[in-house]
């Protein structure tokens, strides 16, 4: 008599509980394998929490600001530096940045939160693009974004939508590192601050976990109710922008036109 086969037992794991499971798994080999390397480990999670409290109110009050100083820019396709005069909406990321010679504006670039303008003095007119929140490579030739570009300045965080922060102690203690994760746990920002609030330096990754660029901070001076840096510098693998502060204006009056350029008149 032959004898049928012996039935093997269907898996009765429903389909979305093993999805779940594969991600639970991805995000934490992700996790491991993306965290920036040589940090100690993170502080528990009341430390973590006035840490993160005391980094997020840095500056946080400020509303617009105005400087002039010295900008250098030194890239594979470009070297100058001159005197420079910007100005800055926090909120709506707004900006202006006018390269001066001769006490007149050389060329000047701006965004209003809808468009980014281009006037060069030799042309007087103005070339311009929808754009929210642009990226600054063309003017900069780094690969930062106007919005992360105004926080910096501004001596604090960037405005993020991270699912995870870690607090990592510093080489004192008053120093402290925070990373902050995406969703699928990979580490986007890294930020070192010191007390009294002040920052330091931030690194901003790939997705693939490389470095995409950082930000130096130093020589921070009082301004109104504020610390800003007195100098900047961002970099990338490439090139590096330098910013040396003469000075600052905190929380003045910027009037909605000096966020638009029209074309010179003749």
């Amino acid at each position: 008599m032959r004898r049928e086969p012996l039935a093997r037992p269907r898996c009765r794991t429903p389909w979305p509980v093993l999805m779940a499971a594969v991600a639970v798994l991805a995000l934490a080999t992700g996790c491991a394998m993306r965290r920036p390397p040589n940090l100690p480990a993170p502080l528990a999670p009341p430390d973590t929490a006035a840490v993160l409290a005391q980094a997020r109110a840095i500056n946080r009050e400020l509303r617009s600001f105005k400087g002039i100083g010295r900008l250098e820019i030194e890239t594979p396709r470009q070297r100058q530096s001159g005197r420079a005069a910007w100005a800055g909406s926090l909120a709506a990321s707004k900006f202006r940045l006018d390269f001066i010679g001769a006490g007149l504006p050389l060329a000047s670039v701006a965004g209003d939160g809808q468009r980014i303008y281009l006037r060069h003095a030799a042309g007087g007119g103005v070339q311009s693009r929808p754009a929210s929140n642009p990226r600054l490579d063309d003017l900069l030739g780094l690969p930062v974004t106007a919005a992360d570009l105004l926080q910096a300045m501004a001596g604090r965080l960037p405005e993020q939508t991270d699912e995870r922060v870690s607090v990592h102690p510093g080489a004192s203690p008053d120093r402290w590192h925070l990373v902050f994760y995406d969703r699928f746990g990979t580490a986007r920002v890294q930020a070192v601050i010191e007390a009294p609030g002040r920052l330091c330096r931030l690194a901003f990754f790939r997705p693939d976990g490389g470095l995409h660029y950082r930000i130096e901070y130093g020589a921070y001076r009082p301004t109104g109710a504020y610390w800003l840096p007195g100098r900047l510098e961002v970099r990338d693998a490439q090139g590096v922008c330098r910013i040396e502060v003469e000075r600052w204006w905190a929380d003045p009056d910027l009037p909605e036109s000096l966020f638009i350029l029209e074309a010179a008149s003749r």
